[in-house]
């Protein structure tokens, strides 16, 4: 199988060469990293790293472009080479040598379209971070296991590690970017899994991932972008108008509570403000 691997780079050019020479000495035959920062010097960093490597190729970006838009970016210059599957890779995760061939078995062996390995944090090594996610499309409660007393639970899988088919975007297309950060993934899985596509985790392919790297939680970009997502994903998982405005409802009352408990929690006024912001920011996607 010829696969190729996207890594989207903002500002962590360190990260992504260390992820991206573990990946050197497995089947993956081109490793494209989308320069996301818009910096010239992240990219003359790349670029010292990789000149002499044919394996890698590097696309910059003149802006951030999310992590739907990054990943996009690549992909529609990458489906017409031949490749048959993907793989999207976060560039602060730590991807064992083996971990392509066994989620390679493990796609093969579960007649999977889409694959993700057991993701455990970085450093504390034997806490796991993702082993597959329960999304409840009404409430937008998002879960370890499905819940069960609400319907409407979907199995998603992170995009921080996701092995897809080439056949799955032919078919669903590619990530939604009116996404830029967060909610991306659990669009993308529910197209798939509404069009027919089989997705699941590999349990014997791990990775770590350093958590503390990807986001600074409780930052006001972070509950903006959550906040924003969230809503989002109430329009986008349902066709009629009743659904969607049930769905908005119940993730206005949720988040809300979740606003008033990090508050408390982080004792600022980072969570009410990105909750807010993000009712603005999903109301102009509609406007």
């Amino acid at each position: 199988m010829k696969i190729c691997a996207v890594l989207l780079n903002h500002f962590g050019h360190q990260e992504t060469i260390d992820c991206v020479n573990r990946l050197m000495n497995t089947v993956i035959e081109k490793i494209i990293i989308v320069e996301n920062s818009g910096s010239k010097e992240e990219l003359q960093q790349l670029n010292n790293a990789f000149k002499k490597n044919r394996v890698v190729d590097i696309l910059p970006s003149t802006r951030n472009l999310g992590f739907a838009g990054g990943v996009n970016y690549a992909l529609k210059r990458l489906l017409p080479d031949g490749y048959d599957a993907f793989l999207l890779l976060n560039n602060d995760t730590l991807p064992p040598e083996d971990i392509i061939q066994k989620m390679l078995t493990g796609l093969k062996t579960a007649s999977l379209d889409i694959a993700a390995p057991i993701i455990y944090r970085y450093p504390e090594m034997d806490s796991i971070w993702s082993q597959g996610t329960w999304y409840n499309t009404w409430a937008g409660l998002t879960t370890q296991r499905p819940l069960p007393l609400l319907p409407g639970n979907m199995l998603y899988l992170t995009g921080c590690c996701l092995l897809v088919t080439r056949r799955v975007f032919e078919r669903v297309g590619l990530f939604d970017e009116t996404f830029f950060m967060y909610g991306e993934d659990v669009d993308f899985c529910h197209r798939a899994a509404r069009e027919g596509f089989s997705l699941g985790v590999v349990a014997k392919a791990k990775m770590y991932h350093k958590t503390s790297l990807s986001a600074v939680h409780n930052s006001l970009f972070y509950e903006y972008h959550i906040n924003r997502s969230h809503l989002l994903l109430a329009r986008k998982l349902f066709k009629s108008f009743s659904g969607q405005l049930f769905a908005l409802i119940l993730r206005l009352f949720f988040l809300g509570l979740r606003a008033l408990i990090r508050t408390a929690r982080f004792r600022n006024l980072n969570a009410l403000r990105g909750y807010v912001a993000g009712l603005f920011g999903y109301q102009k996607n509609f406007q």
